[in-house]
């Protein structure tokens, strides 16, 4: 499955995705750091959305 970052989805999965701090400026995942990949519990907002203006509207950065 391909995140498309709207967090429609995996908001009510348990899913592990890229720890943010783990994108390289050339949009690869660091793979040599340990913490690359971490734990998002259901029912937490995914760490790549930001929330722009109203709660509805969940937008990816």
């Amino acid at each position: 499955m391909i995140c498309k970052r709207c967090g429609r989805c995996c908001l009510h999965l348990d899913i592990f995705v890229v720890n943010p701090r783990s994108i390289l400026p050339d949009g690869n995942m660091n793979k040599s750091d340990p913490e690359a990949m971490i734990h998002k519990p259901a029912g937490q907002i995914c760490p790549h959305l930001t929330n722009k203006s109203e709660p509805e509207e969940k937008i990816a950065t």
